[in-house]
């Protein structure tokens, strides 16, 4: 009767009495290779769509990601400085721009004023074009854009600002 094992008398001499030595064993090891490739892809794809979310979201890290500052703009806007003038208390500046392409908030062909700090304020002269990111938060800086930095702020922020809608902005950052 043939039980389908081996017994140690058939076995050949220097010839290992395993599974490993049958003609299935390479298929076996693929198959395992081929399950555990499958599972590390799994587990790529889903730690990348949860990184991705946090990301789209600002996850519980508020203004850090893009569309947490998006969030958190009352005004993102592009033109042209036409004024700049000293603030007068607390030593910060007033900028006015002429609205020409606003993502959020601002009235295109309306003027925006808004509170920079000395280094801002340095790089808005009279006729300077410039991209600004202006918080509803009176406390924190602008961030404001010149020269070759626009193009890419406003790309930055064009994509952010569709996906912030969903992000809430509650305090600070």
């Amino acid at each position: 009767m043939d039980t389908g094992e081996r017994s140690a008398a058939t076995a050949q001499p220097g010839v290992a009495n395993d599974e490993s030595s049958s003609p299935q064993a390479p298929i076996r090891r693929k198959r395992v290779r081929l399950l555990v490739a499958a599972g590390v892809v799994v587990a790529i794809v889903v730690t990348g769509l949860g990184a991705a979310r946090v990301a789209a979201t600002g996850g519980d890290r508020g203004k850090l990601s893009d569309t947490g500052i998006a969030s958190c703009a009352r005004y993102i806007a592009e033109g042209v400085v036409t004024a700049v003038s000293s603030s007068g208390a607390g030593g910060g500046w007033e900028v006015t721009i002429q609205v020409e392409a606003s993502l959020k908030g601002a009235e295109v062909g309306r003027p925006l004023t808004y509170r920079a700090d000395a280094g801002s304020a340095s790089q808005a002269s009279v006729g300077t074009r410039v991209f600004v990111v202006v918080s509803r938060f009176h406390e924190e800086g602008v961030q404001q854009f010149a020269g070759a930095d626009i193009a890419e702020a406003r790309d930055w922020m064009a994509r952010a600002v569709p996906m912030s809608h969903d992000v809430p902005c509650d305090t600070a950052g």
